[in-house]
């Protein structure tokens, strides 16, 4: 008895054990081991950071020995990990942590997650030049919440469309334009065109633009914007960034769908049905449409008169059709 518990303990000797017992190859034990193994993986992601995540696992494996366990994320090679534990990663742009489990040469993937890896930052012109702080005021605090809720909210397939990107806000102080920073200084005498056009150094934000030569994806948003002490704020305070989010998220994470919600608007527009908050602008093209139905979802008005409207159960009530298309993005 005793040299048969020796024999099991051993490592790799359960394989053939179990090999001999069901008539399995040892690569087919392992297998069945690995089949019954079972892991989760927990990225405690609050908001958009520069700092380095941690992330916690833990493992139940399949079989008495011979699992080993590895975290791989982005292109580094393979951690060796224990059964369970937690690790600091540290990596520049989005990438999928994996927790996988190995036996025998065979492997399986238990778990994986995907981390969105970027920035909130302000720009201080105190000097005449503009320069990025990162600070803990309140409306540095407020973007990275207002961040936090919609790239959290995100399914894991939507965030895996942002792997190798950079997602940065960038804020800009009261008297200063988004156009006097650096990366949309080119577009000082531009507009943005379309049915609703307006001259871009006048907006109060715009949704993610892909940085030329860069993998960040910038959305400016105005510190008045985000300050809940401020009086020249234009609306409800985080409306505007969530707004501009939600333009970021269907340019860069959802651009399949644009035909689909375009069909809707039109589809509204033709049933001369209700659109949220100011009719005009959301019917005015698809990309506001999305980005109101964005703000909604997430309880953000874009005046306090429509407060009521914006919420998913307006969305449930009125336009169920638009509300199925957020949520095949959101998990919210």
């Amino acid at each position: 008895m005793k040299k048969f518990q020796k024999a099991l303990t051993a490592s790799g000797v359960l394989v053939v054990a179990l090999s001999a017992a069901l008539n399995f190859s040892p690569a087919q034990a392992a297998g069945t081991c690995l089949e019954n193994t079972r892991g989760f993986l927990f990225v405690p992601q609050t908001t958009i950071s520069d700092s380095t995540p941690n992330i916690f696992w833990q493992t139940f494996p399949g079989c008495m020995s011979g699992v080993k366990y590895s975290i791989q994320y982005g292109q580094y090679a393979p951690i060796t990990v224990g059964s369970s534990g937690s690790r600091s990663l540290s990596f520049p742009e989005t990438a999928t942590v994996k927790l996988i489990a190995s036996h025998q040469g065979v492997k399986k993937e238990l778990a994986a997650s995907t981390i969105i890896r970027g920035d909130v930052y302000t720009y201080d012109f105190s000097d005449g030049l503009a320069k990025k702080i990162r600070d803990h005021r309140a409306p540095t605090l407020k973007a990275k919440e207002v961040s936090s809720n919609i790239f959290g909210s995100l399914t894991e397939t939507r965030k895996r469309k942002l792997i190798g990107k950079v997602m940065e806000v960038q804020i800009f102080p009261t008297g200063k334009k988004l156009t006097d920073l650096p990366d949309f200084e080119h577009l000082e005498d531009d507009t943005t065109g379309g049915t609703v056009d307006r001259d871009y150094a006048n907006l109060p934000g715009i949704g993610g633009i892909a940085i030329s030569g860069t993998n960040r994806i910038a959305t400016p948003i105005s510190e008045v914007e985000l300050d809940e002490q401020s009086d020249s704020a234009a609306y409800p305070i985080g409306y505007v960034l969530t707004h501009e989010l939600g333009h970021t998220v269907l340019d860069h994470v959802a651009s399949d769908l644009k035909p689909k919600i375009d069909e809707l608007r039109k589809n509204r527009i033709n049933a001369n049905l209700d659109f949220l908050g100011t009719d005009s602008y959301t019917r005015s093209t698809e990309h506001e449409y999305w980005a109101e139905g964005a703000a909604a979802l997430f309880a953000t008005p874009i005046a306090e008169q429509y407060r009521n409207e914006y919420t998913a159960k307006w969305l449930t009530d009125n336009d169920a059709k638009l509300l199925t298309q957020l949520k095949s993005v959101f998990f919210k």
